[in-house]
């Protein structure tokens, strides 16, 4: 067969971002009484985000740019900035946590409120949240949950950068002062119930939530880079419920599996309805520990996780509909953990070099025994024609790890 035609691909990235940020604060707690434990904070962060951007690709097909012009030279895409950012945050809480009984059982109340304000949008925002906790008399192996908040996620600098084309046709990023904070209202149910079986303790975990999302600022993966919107454009929700069942398989070693289903969604202004990006709809995983028969300084684990894939937007199409949804993330590891050194070893207690240890060992792992592949994002390719094509770039295949721990 002919080669129909070569086509190349050039990409250019000449990008400097740096950040200054500094920080104090101060966080306190005060007893009022038996019942009564208040706490509080204050906190202050200056910031200081100076941005340059060079970013340009060229696509040529049988040595023609795309798109093609007889006068100028363009680019299939680029982008550009110099940009500076400073702004102050200042943010305080206050919660008291108290505990009362009732003739039916034990109640433990948190109860807070926080508030933040940012100069650079002139933004305030006060979070009131409360959580409780119910033991009946007649049960106390189990404790009922419930808790309903405001919570805010404050946006920090690439989140406020824009793209705008000049009178040339060149993307630049202009910063939008007028951002707020992604918002939502959490409501929250679950327990907690303790037993006893085959002679070990476990303890199981129930919750299922609801979140109404408000104040979107939706973004687009290219690549291995995240790009926002810029601007609140949309309302969503997420809900789902989580299971956890934690024990000791044998004394004195943790184990756990657990199990979760979410579905969320997200309503954007003129782009309709969209599954949120970074939700699987299910993930699995389990954690076990066991000691090797006969010897308890060697400690065996096996750690596993099975999650949805997330969808995948197709970065020039911009918020549209999503082309698919990757694979699903598996993936098993195996470790073995000699401990090598005791606090109570008898040659530990007479060494001057060794008794300042508590303990040390030795262990290797085995990450990604059976070598599964998994998708950690898609570059987009494109041909003469303008149809993409998604190519997955994979994580870390199967690795072999030693590793030394030392406890003093």
């Amino acid at each position: 067969p002919n080669a129909l035609g070569i086509g190349r691909n050039h990409e250019h990235a000449r990008n400097r971002l740096n950040y200054r940020v500094v920080n104090v604060g101060y966080r306190g707690e005060l007893k009022l009484n038996d019942k009564h434990r208040l706490q509080a904070g204050l906190s202050a962060q200056m910031e200081k985000i100076t941005d340059h951007i060079s970013e340009w690709e060229r696509r040529d097909s049988v040595g023609y740019n795309l798109p093609h012009s007889e006068a100028v030279l363009l680019m299939y895409s680029n982008l550009f900035a110099d940009t500076e950012m400073t702004g102050t945050r200042v943010s305080a809480f206050v919660q008291d946590r108290f505990n009362f009984s009732t003739g039916g059982g034990t109640f433990s109340l948190i109860p807070g409120i926080r508030a933040s304000w940012w100069s650079f949008n002139q933004e305030l925002l006060i979070s009131p949240r409360i959580s409780m906790g119910y033991s009946p008399e007649n049960r106390p192996n189990l404790v009922i949950r419930a808790a309903a908040g405001l919570y805010y996620q404050a946006p920090f600098y690439k989140e406020l950068r824009q793209t705008h084309q000049d009178a040339d046709g060149n993307n630049i990023v202009v910063l939008n002062d007028k951002i707020r904070s992604q918002g939502a209202f959490h409501l929250l149910g679950g327990l907690d119930y303790t037993f006893e079986m085959g002679g070990r303790n476990y303890k199981f975990t129930a919750e299922a939530y609801y979140k109404s999302l408000f104040n979107i600022n939706p973004y687009i993966i290219e690549n291995v880079k995240i790009r926002y919107l810029g601007e609140n454009i949309g309302t969503g929700y997420a809900t789902g419920i989580d299971l956890k069942l934690f024990g000791e398989l044998v004394p004195g070693v943790d184990s756990w599996i657990t199990a979760s289903i979410m579905k969320a969604r997200q309503n954007l202004d003129g782009y309709g309805s969209l599954p949120l990006m970074n939700a699987p709809t299910y993930n699995f995983s389990f954690f076990l520990q066991e000691y090797v028969p006969g010897n308890k300084r060697i400690t065996a684990t096996l750690r596993a996780a099975l999650s949805g894939g997330l969808p995948q937007l197709n970065p020039s199409k911009g918020l549209s509909q999503p082309a698919f949804s990757s694979t699903a993330y598996k993936r098993v590891d195996l470790g073995m953990m000699y401990k090598w050194l005791d606090a109570d070893d008898a040659f530990v207690r007479r060494s001057k070099l060794f008794s300042q240890m508590k303990a040390a060992y030795i262990g290797a792992d085995l990450f990604n025994l059976f070598d599964m592949t998994n998708v950690n994002s898609y570059y987009w390719v494109s041909d003469a024609y303008q149809q993409q094509y998604a190519v997955p770039n994979y994580l870390t295949r199967r690795q072999f790890n030693l590793r030394l721990l030392v406890e003093f």
